[in-house]
């Protein structure tokens, strides 16, 4: 499916052009090819269009991958498995809710007592829901707060990110689209708390207004690797933004074929894409 469909439950299909980037991306990440068993994880593949794009970046005839994904409609999960069908991976497609899957909910002490038996994805690609857990209903926004320790307003990512967390292996790489609204906003600081304390982060992008999908939020990509030791430093993190450009002559931008060529770019700028200007900049995170 190219067009993006939003779902009732909040969340949008993964357009396949940015499904490709997020996959290059962790694939830039992987030193070598798996020489043993390594899980590649979405916990709510829809279609399974993230799982593909990944899917495709490895030799089809390596054995030791294996892909895991989580969907609770039965005909998004259809679908995933018809695309995946073309691979000859060890497939495993489950209609669960991730969130009420073993390992994933929280546990109180913190991450680094998770037991290793509940670590097992190597590398978790994702597009979790974006909808705030009250429009789920009381009972069910009440039961989420409880059982992942969080508090006041929640967005369905945030659990998520915590669950994934969770369930992924310590040296894990973990890619993920989310609403930027956590990157700037008081009330998402114990977000970049949670990654900061749990991720050495590699590369952070605000998509902005750049409607590169058509979510109900403007979103946002983080890509990390989950730390080893707790007190383990975090090296530097490129952090990226681009947002559509109303000002300006067009001669003076600089064109380019795509937003992704763009963002995968280190040079700053006005950039002219197909009819519109967008405004790129990039640097470094500093951890304070």
């Amino acid at each position: 499916m190219n067009e993006v469909t939003i779902k009732n439950s909040g969340a949008t299909f993964t357009p396949s052009g940015l499904a490709d980037f997020l996959a290059e991306k962790l694939i830039s990440e992987i030193s070598q090819a798996p020489t043993t068993s390594f899980t590649i994880l979405d916990p709510a593949c829809g279609e399974g269009e993230l799982l593909a794009s990944i899917a495709r970046k490895f030799d089809s005839t390596n054995d030791k991958i294996n892909l895991k994904g989580f969907d609770t409609n039965v005909d998004y999960l259809l679908a995933a498995k018809a695309k995946l069908s073309e691979f000859k991976f060890d497939i495993d497609i489950q209609n669960k809710d991730f969130l009420n899957t073993e390992g994933a909910s929280f546990e109180p002490l913190n991450l680094f007592t998770q037991k290793i038996s509940d670590e097992y994805a190597d590398l978790i690609i994702a597009n979790p829901p974006y909808v705030r857990t009250q429009l789920l209903g009381a009972e069910k926004a009440q039961e989420i707060a409880k059982r992942f320790n969080l508090k006041g307003r929640i967005d369905l990512y945030y659990p998520f990110l915590i669950a994934m967390t969770n369930v992924l292996k310590k040296g894990g790489l973990l890619g993920v689209i989310t609403s930027n609204r956590y990157l700037f906003t008081k009330s998402g600081e114990s977000i970049r708390t949670f990654l900061l304390d749990n991720y050495d982060p590699i590369e952070v992008i605000d998509l902005g207004d750049t409607k590169i999908f058509d979510a109900a939020v403007l979103p946002a990509i983080f890509i990390g690797r989950k730390k080893i030791k707790k007190n383990q430093l975090s090296t530097q993190c490129k952090f990226a933004k681009i947002y559509e450009f109303v000002n300006g002559s067009e001669k003076d931008a600089i064109k380019a074929e795509s937003l992704f060529l763009v963002l995968n770019s280190d040079k700053p700028g006005v950039y002219s894409v197909l009819d519109k200007k967008y405004k790129y900049t990039v640097g470094l995170l500093k951890h304070t």
